[in-house]
């Protein structure tokens, strides 16, 4: 018990040393006196510094580059996305909508596979798109032709909706001879 008498004792007198070291610190700095003329110059030095400090802060922004949320592309993610064959901008928005929506990356994208099954949906209606023949003699989608029209009206005496195809349609079976007194040599 003596022992522990002791140690007790001995971290009391530590603790009421530190005590006591606090004190005289802090009355060393209550001591410290300025006289009234230095206290309002040390005010007015540390006013024109605050000014300096805000002023320095302003004129330093505008130099720093733009600082874009880490739920942005920025020019290396579509770098990256180029590389991986994603340039459509539909295809390109999914990825972006993600990133924004979860916070990860676009390479983190490519494992996700809703963005998968989004991409490879959009692919294959674009291949769809492309295979679809266009308005081409080829194609058999000869909507604004005269002579697919008359031979329509011909063959069925059902004339075009389109007002401008209509009259032609109607001029060019008239001038076959057609309906009118003209000779069929003419």
């Amino acid at each position: 018990m003596n022992t522990e008498d002791n140690n007790q004792n001995e971290e009391e007198l530590e603790v009421q040393e530190e005590e006591t070291e606090l004190e005289l610190e802090v009355e060393e700095e209550e001591q410290i006196s300025m006289s009234k003329s230095e206290w309002e110059k040390f005010q007015q030095t540390q006013g024109s510094l605050k000014r300096q400090v805000k002023e320095l802060r302003k004129s330093s922004e505008p130099n720093k580059p733009k600082e874009t949320s880490s739920n942005e592309l920025n020019d290396s993610d579509l770098n990256y996305l180029d590389l991986k064959g994603i340039f459509e901008p539909e295809d390109v928005k999914i990825i972006e909508t993600f990133v924004k929506n979860t916070g990860q990356t676009a390479r983190e994208a490519f494992r996700d596979d809703y963005v998968n099954s989004k991409l490879s949906s959009n692919k294959s209606a674009r291949e769809v798109q492309d295979a679809t023949p266009s308005g081409s003699k080829r194609g058999g989608n000869q909507v604004g032709d005269l002579a697919s029209a008359l031979a329509k009206y011909e063959s069925t005496k059902e004339l075009p909706t389109d007002f401008k195809l209509r009259t032609e349609v109607i001029n060019a079976f008239v001038s076959k001879g057609h309906g009118s007194n003209r000779p069929s040599w003419q």
